[in-house]
């Protein structure tokens, strides 16, 4: 069937996987764009189209991650918390990354309330809706209500989030000119963005760059401090914009 709840669910997924797709091998419906559909629709799905060109620098980065030390991009609650393998409620988390977690809708929202009831289960520590900076308490079950533009995300406390802010020549795949940092309270952290051209392989020649963001907290005092430590920083534009938002 054509379902725009379904649809939305589909996008918003996408958004927080490793490879985005709005195409299929075979199908008998195609409706794919996002302008075929409502005005509601077209808004959602326009809002999380843009933040996954927005993640493209954190996606990079844990690419990189995946291929130098082998720590997946995708993976599944039970590796970091083995007792949840055997729970039905939760078999469908999973961490977006090092620094994110996800935990996709499959289910059709409540008519009468319309939200989408969801069980829910953060691991030990202090967590924040990616999207809201709403804090939540780990080592918890939590059942969650979603309205169609909402999607169960959390950061852990101590995440840094880079994401690309998009320029005005939407089809430009340069490493962005200006990064939006996002961080979320609770702990130091330190997270490593790697960038190169994209494009070649002569980041084995030295080619790339690792720049550090330093993350240093403390309960009424906090700082955090962006500097190149490995790489070459022709790499990047020769100047860029930062906007640092502290979370919560």
């Amino acid at each position: 069937i054509e379902d725009s709840e379904l649809y939305l669910r589909y996008v918003e997924f996408g958004a927080f996987r490793p490879i985005f797709s709005f195409a299929s091998s075979y199908g008998h419906y195609y409706k794919r764009e996002p302008w075929r559909w409502n005005n509601q629709v077209l808004r959602v799905v326009k809002d999380y189209l843009n933040l996954r060109i927005q993640l493209s620098s954190y996606l990079y980065a844990e690419g990189y991650k995946y291929y130098k030390l082998g720590i997946p991009i995708f993976m599944p609650l039970y590796h970091v918390v083995p007792a949840m393998i055997d729970e039905p409620d939760y078999k469908n988390e999973y961490f977006f990354g090092s620094e994110l977690l996800v935990s996709p809708i499959t289910t059709k929202k409540d008519i009468a309330m319309q939200r989408s009831v969801e069980k829910i289960y953060l691991p030990n520590g202090t967590w924040y809706d990616f999207k809201t900076g709403k804090r939540f308490n780990g080592n918890t079950r939590y059942v969650m209500f979603f309205k169609d533009e909402d999607y169960p995300v959390f950061a852990k406390k101590g995440t840094i989030i880079p994401l690309a802010v998009q320029e005005e020549n939407i089809n430009d795949i340069n490493n962005p000119k200006s990064l939006e940092i996002h961080i979320f309270p609770g702990t130091s952290n330190t997270y490593k963005l790697y960038e190169d051209d994209g494009i070649s392989s002569m980041f084995e020649e030295g080619k790339y760059l690792i720049t550090d963001i330093d993350y240093n907290y403390q309960l009424n005092n906090f700082t955090a401090i962006i500097r190149p430590v490995d790489g070459k920083t022709d790499v990047v534009p020769k100047e860029r914009n930062y906007k640092v938002r502290f979370r919560n």
